[in-house]
Formats: structure tokens, C-alpha cells, sequence
């Protein structure tokens, strides 16, 4: 319970967009941990990939363009604010 609440505390300033990131990034962790788990059961040592490892890479870096998109537009958010802020 007391991490949970470290963490609500901690990513309480970031992007709601980049939150979205970093839980779908651990989302697609998962699925490449699983992906690559049931893959070397099935192909052994020939070092080809299967779909669903192609898949959990391609949901990471989705969530990773995610976590950088919900940055940027922040920081364009921001910048935005003060310029406005500074006008009147």
C-alpha cells in the first residue's frame, strides 16, 4: 500500500498522456516476456522471430512514442501558458 501511494505522489506531475505510456509500456514488457517465453519452447535456436514477439515490440515502442508524444505536448502546453502569461 505504501508504494502505491509513493507512486500516485511521485507521478502526480506527469502528462496523462505519458502515464498512459508507461502503463502500456509495461503492458507490452509483459507481452514481450511471454512472447519470447513461448517462442524459444517452440523454434529452439534457429533465431527467427514469431509474430507475437514482432507484436509486444511493436505495442513497446508504441508506448514509448506515447511517453515521449505526452511529454512534448506538455512542455508545448507550458510554453504556450507562459507566452500568454506574459502578454497581458
Amino acid at each position: 500500500m505504501l508504494s502505491i501511494e509513493r507512486l500516485r505522489t511521485e507521478t502526480h506531475g506527469l502528462p496523462a498522456l505519458t502515464k498512459v505510456g508507461v502503463v502500456a509500456l509495461g503492458f507490452a514488457g509483459l507481452l514481450d516476456l511471454i512472447a519470447h517465453l513461448e517462442a524459444n519452447e517452440h523454434i529452439g535456436h534457429l533465431h527467427q522471430h514469431t509474430s507475437a514477439e514482432a507484436s509486444a515490440h511493436l505495442a513497446a515502442f508504441v508506448s514509448m512514442v506515447l511517453i515521449y508524444l505526452g511529454v512534448v505536448l506538455d512542455g508545448v502546453r507550458q510554453q504556450r501558458a507562459r507566452r500568454r502569461s506574459a502578454e497581458r
